[in-house]
């Protein structure tokens, strides 16, 4: 199975273990809203939740499946289990620390079983990555043009948002939901043109044309991103260390 859910899951954890710091009663939603930029309520809150659960259910997924011993697995899984509660939508106000009880000893574990299966950590955005975010924050100032349809307008920078959120944290949450959210981007913003006005969509077209072109770069990054991923094909190696390791 592909590990990088289970480096993402790390990624997770030290968000985590950073906001513990800034109070013992800091929420999901606060550090979800730390990912998305955003102090309001947003689609982007929501979606960043979600695309944070998938990579911790995920993660479970690689350890379930994996050589890990049974009782290696229990403490790991108790861990992932905690995340999901947390980044859940009837959890999302508590306090995380309530469901994930000791962050720094699940860091611990996730390191040491990472690095016995021989798993390279990457921690900065890909050039390619940077250059589509500076691409997207261009074709949001062109979308501010009164002169474009409204709901075309809205539509558009409300997803384009998301797409900028997902990409800023790719050590984090992968390459994936930034894919999924580059097709509900295109295929929203094409569903909205088809009643506006044949000036309206002249008017828009050019940025249409730009956005159309990000999908061959989405795709080059997510290979060049994938590329680093591999089986857990070693973490039987590990389940020796994390056996003598706090769990939880």
């Amino acid at each position: 199975m592909d590990s990088q859910s289970l480096l993402n899951a790390l990624g997770i954890l030290r968000l985590m273990k950073a906001g513990s710091k800034v109070g013992p009663s800091d929420t999901a939603l606060a550090l979800i809203r730390r990912l998305s930029g955003t102090s309001n309520f947003s689609t982007a809150n929501l979606r960043v939740a979600a695309y944070l659960c998938d990579q911790v259910t995920s993660a479970k997924l690689v350890i379930d499946n994996s050589q890990l011993s049974e009782e290696a697995k229990e403490g790991v899984s108790l861990v992932l289990d905690g995340m999901i509660e947390a980044f859940s939508l009837q959890n999302l106000t508590s306090a995380y620390s309530n469901y994930v009880r000791n962050i720094p000893g699940a860091i611990s574990n996730f390191v040491i079983l990472i690095s016995a299966a021989g798993l390279r950590e990457r921690n900065e955005l890909p050039e390619e990555v940077s250059d589509l975010i500076t691409s997207i924050e261009a074709t949001v100032s062109a979308i501010e043009d009164d002169k474009l349809d409204p709901i075309v307008r809205d539509i558009s920078k409300r997803h384009l948002d998301i797409l900028k959120a997902l990409l800023k944290n790719v050590p984090i949450l992968g390459l994936e939901p930034a894919l999924t959210a580059y097709f509900e981007l295109m295929s929203s913003v094409r569903r909205a043109e088809v009643d506006t006005s044949p000036e309206a969509k002249e008017k828009f077209e050019p940025i249409w044309k730009a956005m159309a072109k990000w999908g061959e770069r989405l795709g080059s990054a997510d290979r060049l991103w994938n590329a680093g991923a591999k089986l857990v094909e070693h973490a039987d190696k590990a389940h020796g260390m994390l056996s003598y390791l706090p769990l939880s």
